[in-house]
């Protein structure tokens, strides 16, 4: 710990990383979380100081590495670095990538937020493919990373028969309900994502209502956002709650939000049970939708 905080004092103060680079990215696969954390700031901060220089390319030598850790950190950090210079291309021959463990390490940079801005169609036709992969992570953060390029403006119209699919498996079912609503819904085809409401599956059901509200929010639709809080199905209000719940913790404005509470609470001033509804969607707003 004490090396990689006297290498981090000194790339910070724009010394190269340089022959050190190496004993960094053995770090990446140290069991001491503080280690490996400090040598992914490392190798992130010489990067994209240095596009151009040895330690992206020392990234993607590392993904190759017999350590499991490393191969995953390293695919982490190689993924990020590229979608912050919007190489979707790029972030795209990543996804193509055999490994499981290195696929990981990319799809969770994506699923934190890493989302390039450029040849995002070249993104989504890698994801797809994943949707059917073996391992059910690798599964997941598929779901959920077309999900976050679709709230980013990239149509995904291409994963849709995919996600569709995945409503039928419990494991994935409820992501796939959020990308799967969010899509139709941003695409003028909002019925056929509430039809999912007739499924008999809380998570479905949950995951519809997140992606219709989120499209909702996106699109300043105060009518759709009353009609989920008023709702008479648990699922649907509490698919509401987690969506805005999240968006909160995220630091956007969710104003609507209120103003749709405020005005069924004074359209409906004696409506008791109207109350007992947007209240306990309130209370999942603050708590979150496990609560």
């Amino acid at each position: 710990m004490k090396a990689c905080t006297a290498i981090a004092d000194a790339v910070d103060a724009g010394a190269p990383l340089g022959a050190a680079a190496e004993q960094v990215i053995a770090a990446l696969g140290d069991e001491n979380k503080d280690v490996s954390g400090m040598a992914l700031y490392i190798l992130q901060t010489e990067a994209e100081r240095n596009p151009s220089g040895g330690t992206v390319d020392a990234l993607r030598t590392a993904m190759t590495s017999d350590a499991v850790a490393v191969r995953r950190n390293a695919a982490f950090l190689l993924a990020g670095f590229l979608a912050r210079l919007e190489d979707g291309a790029g972030v795209a021959a990543l996804l193509a990538d055999a490994d499981p463990v290195v696929l990981a390490g990319v799809l969770k940079a994506l699923a934190d937020g890493a989302i390039p801005r450029a040849r995002t169609d070249a993104v989504v036709a890698a994801v797809v493919p994943l949707l059917a992969h073996a391992e059910l992570n690798v599964r997941k953060e598929a779901t959920w990373v077309l999900y976050l390029l679709a709230t980013a403006g990239t149509a995904i119209d291409a994963a849709v028969p995919a996600l569709e699919g995945m409503l039928d498996d419990a494991a994935t079912q409820g992501n796939a309900a959020i990308a799967l609503s969010y899509a139709l819904h941003t695409t003028n085809q909002g019925s056929r994502a509430d039809a999912s409401y007739e499924r008999a599956s809380g998570p479905i059901q949950m995951g519809t209502a997140w992606g219709a509200a989120d499209a909702a929010l996106r699109s300043e639709d105060l009518p759709a956002l009353k009609k989920l809080f008023s709702s008479e199905n648990d699922n649907v209000r509490r698919g509401l709650g987690g969506l805005l719940n999240y968006a909160q913790k995220r630091r956007r404005d969710i104003s609507l939000a209120g103003t749709a509470f405020n005005e069924l609470e004074r359209e409906h001033p004696d409506d008791a049970l109207l109350h007992a509804r947007i209240y306990g969607v309130l209370d999942i707003v603050k708590r979150g939708p496990t609560s």
